[in-house]
């Protein structure tokens, strides 16, 4: 079996995080969300995988051509003139993912969900599309009726269920996608399916941890979660230079190649690789991104 990863997105709501850096690459516990995401693929057998890349797509060639996981085989799938939307970057790679059921999944999101049980609720549907779904108040905008999507909702409402981001697809679904241009898979592939009367299969996931990374506070908790699922409170990079001084407190997050300074104290922070961090400095509840870029921080001298 193939699969997609769908990574082209311009990261608007993590800005100014991802200013420089595709989201796709925006790291978790100091590795990128996309590497987190091809290992949770490969986990079940899924090791020939394709991947969209428009904005900052040169960083994301360079760490797809540079990327080693033991049996994975990747491609790129570049769209340099526009993006393509959900809908348009699937067409687009179409000729990788034409000859069997395939997973199509979203790059901002960490989950443990048991991918093989939606693969087989999919083949055991006879539907073209299985969309993996959970209740997850926040995001509850999908109408379902005996394991049948029947409206895909832009507002949350009580006894419907939230989009997990994974979607199991029959090559059927280019039947329904255009073939070329921007085009998006909810509102002109899966509405319109709804409408004519085709089966939109759902499987719903429980017992299982699940994070949008898409904003600057969910990709945060997802840090902080992550690190409790390891048991861990902090985690330091590779050659770190940390004065013995240092304090740290609750959880941190400290990335490769970071000096901290004398006397400093962090707290409840992610420290992105390649920072340096003056003395006497207070740090706490931020993601500080470079030596002069600290979001949501509240941050000084002592």
């Amino acid at each position: 079996m193939k699969a997609m990863i769908m990574a082209a997105g311009f990261g608007t709501r993590l800005k100014p995080l991802t200013d420089h850096i595709p989201k796709a690459l925006v790291p978790v516990l100091n590795r990128p969300i996309l590497e987190r995401n091809i290992e949770y693929l490969a986990e079940y057998g899924i090791k020939d995988i394709i991947i969209n890349a428009h904005y900052h797509m040169e960083q994301m060639e360079c760490y797809i051509k540079g990327c080693k996981i033991p049996g994975v085989n990747l491609s790129i799938s570049l769209e340099p003139d526009e993006i393509l939307g959900t809908g348009g970057g699937l067409s687009k790679c179409r000729p990788f993912l034409k000859d069997d059921t395939f997973i199509l999944i979203n790059s901002d999101i960490l989950t443990d969900i048991h991918l093989d049980q939606a693969i087989k609720s999919h083949m055991g549907s006879g539907a073209i599309v299985t969309m993996v779904l959970h209740d997850f108040q926040r995001f509850n905008q999908v109408e379902v009726i005996n394991n049948t999507v029947t409206k895909i909702h832009r507002d949350i409402a009580p006894g419907r269920f939230a989009f997990t981001g994974i979607h199991v697809l029959s090559p059927h679904i280019f039947d329904w996608l255009p073939p070329k241009g921007y085009s998006d898979i909810i509102s002109e592939c899966y509405t319109p399916m709804i409408e004519s009367g085709k089966t939109i299969n759902t499987h719903m996931a429980t017992g299982h941890y699940w994070h949008d990374t898409g904003t600057i506070e969910s990709y945060k908790m997802a840090n902080k979660d992550l690190l409790e699922v390891e048991n861990k409170r902090f985690i330091k990079g590779k050659n770190t230079c940390i004065d013995p001084s240092v304090k740290l407190i609750n959880w941190v997050i400290i990335g490769n190649n970071v000096c901290i300074g004398k006397d400093t104290i962090i707290e409840n922070s992610i420290i992105w690789d390649d920072v340096a961090i003056g003395k006497e400095m207070y740090i706490k509840d931020s993601i500080v991104i470079s030596d002069d870029v600290i979001i949501h921080t509240s941050q000084g001298s002592r």
